[in-house]
């Protein structure tokens, strides 16, 4: 169980959006349950700003349809799937064993660290059961997967990564 402390709740802007999904993300991909308080909604505001609509709203949208998109209540938590990350990286793991998995990787760098936002860049490298797997790369700030890899299951899989900012989803799921 998890209890938001609404520390983020100072801010209405994009550093605090940013905490919102970060928190979101690992939350939901440790099995918990998030809620969120937008609190750009005010008196007069009653949508929130345009803003809030384009950036936190739309990154709570789009997490909830990858949410939708796995059978998360197969899924189990898979605390040895991710056996190497970049620095300052956190990461969550959630899947259904054999079949699609799925990690979070966040920067773990808190707001106040004068590094936290920088890109983060290195290697990924993570455990899947022998079979065909289609591997992709999804952005919870755009919503939009990458293209797919094939990669052959059984052994320990590295995946140079890009430099990319703040937060990055790893989902392989098996190729029947």
């Amino acid at each position: 169980m998890l209890d938001e402390d609404n520390t983020a709740s100072m801010y209405r802007n994009p550093a605090g959006w940013t905490i919102y999904r970060k928190r979101a993300w690992t939350a939901l991909l440790n099995a918990c349950h998030y809620d969120y308080i937008d609190f750009s909604i005010t008196v007069g505001r009653e949508s929130g700003t345009a803003e809030s609509s384009k950036q936190i709203r739309s990154w709570m949208k789009y997490l909830s349809e990858f949410m939708d998109s796995f059978d998360f209540i197969r899924s189990k938590l898979l605390p040895n799937f991710v056996t190497g990350a970049p620095e300052h990286v956190v990461w969550s793991a959630l899947g259904e064993e054999g079949q699609d998995y799925v990690a979070y990787l966040a920067d773990a760098r808190e707001v106040t660290d004068p590094a936290a936002g920088n890109p983060i860049a290195g290697s990924v490298s993570f455990e899947l059961p022998p079979g065909r797997f289609s591997v992709r790369l999804y952005s919870p700030v755009s919503g939009a997967y990458s293209p797919a890899i094939q990669i052959h299951g059984g052994k320990s899989t590295t995946l140079d990564l890009a430099p990319f900012k703040q937060d990055l989803v790893i989902r392989a799921t098996r190729v029947p």
